[in-house]
């Protein structure tokens, strides 16, 4: 091999490893960037029923206000519909 051919491989050589590097970089970017998407989704949906747990309580409980109201208009609608009737 002459020196020219062995300059060649060696800057080839050389080329090689940085390529490499660079190569194993992307891909550690990559696979962190999925696994902190995964995390953020993760954190968004826990976060997400985890507050509607908490909440549901109150829901309930508005939504048992609300029926009690609503007997109480038909109640009054009906003892309305009485009266006129007499």
């Amino acid at each position: 091999m002459n020196p020219e051919e062995r300059k060649l491989l060696e800057e080839t050589y050389e080329l090689v490893k940085e390529n490499n590097s660079i190569l194993r970089g992307m891909r550690r970017s990559a696979q962190l960037q999925t696994a902190m998407k995964i995390l953020y989704w993760a954190v968004i949906l826990i976060t997400a029923y985890y507050s509607y747990v908490l909440i549901q309580p109150y829901l309930n409980m508005v939504q048992g206000l609300n029926d009690k109201a609503q007997s109480s208009l038909d109640t009054i609608q009906n003892y309305g519909n009485m009266l006129q009737g007499l």
